[in-house]
């Protein structure tokens, strides 16, 4: 792979890093370059979630005393969102090439509506909670489906798990977070695994992308306090609108 492709990933595997620390929604950055280097789908998807995998941990990691009790529901959606992310992760080396080419314009198009009105989400599912008791029991199976999701392609999975939580009763949004970063950990966990296992990582893109996505990781965490997460809502927005048309016009037309 030559050096000036190895740089374009490195650098936005740093931004990737940076808009995970800041706002998430990351993989509408970084997936479209791992086409762009020249990818198969199927090894981009794979490329792409063990470059960004570690972020996952991390964050779980850096707020794990935030966490919400460990119930049994709690446990439940913890265990299913790890072998939901295997099954996913299953679904897509079973599907011929072909086949995912077809949808991923559809899948980028979506994730970015859903990262770029995630903000009204979560405000609309915080309204619906206010003085409603808290029952996890009722999100387990959803959190379950969108799991299956995340193995098999997983943007804008973050919100979709913030919502779920939100909507079961963990009101105090630092906490939902730290409970979605946890789960999106375990979910990102299996699928890895399997590709790993299954050869389908392209490791030089990986290993230059995920360079510098730890880096900018660690950067954002210092950004945070000097650039409004707003603007890189909008950058990553953006990013996503622009990549859906590309997209749509190389696997469409």
């Amino acid at each position: 792979m030559e050096s000036e492709l190895l740089l374009l990933l490195f650098a936005t595997g740093l931004m990737g890093g940076v808009v995970t620390a800041l706002v998430g929604g990351a993989t509408l950055v970084t997936f479209p370059i791992m086409l762009m280097a020249g990818l198969p789908p199927v090894a981009a998807v794979a490329s792409n979630l063990v470059a960004l995998g570690p972020a996952n941990f991390m964050a779980a990691l850096a707020d794990r005393g935030r966490l919400p009790p460990f119930g049994k529901h709690v446990r439940r959606i913890m265990a299913g969102a790890f072998l939901a992310g295997g099954a996913g992760a299953g679904v897509l080396l079973a599907m011929p090439e072909k086949a995912l080419e077809a949808v991923v314009p559809a899948l980028i198009g979506a994730a970015t509506l859903l990262f770029a009105f995630a903000d009204r989400i979560k405000r609309h599912v915080q309204r619906r909670r206010q003085g409603a008791p808290a029952d996890m029991r009722g999100v387990v199976a959803p959190s379950i489906a969108v799991s299956i999701y995340g193995g098999y392609f997983g943007a804008g999975l973050g919100v979709m798990y913030l919502a779920l939580f939100t909507l079961g009763g963990v009101s105090d949004l630092r906490a939902a977070n730290a409970l979605k970063n946890l789960v999106n950990a375990l979910n990102s966990a299996a699928a890895i695994a399997i590709f790993i296992v299954s050869g389908s990582v392209d490791w030089h893109a990986t290993l230059a992308m995920l360079a510098g996505g730890l880096i900018g990781g660690y950067s954002g965490g210092f950004a945070m306090r000097y650039v409004a997460p707003v603007v890189f809502h909008r950058l990553v927005t953006a990013i996503g609108a622009a990549m859906t048309l590309v997209y749509v016009w190389r696997f469409w037309f």
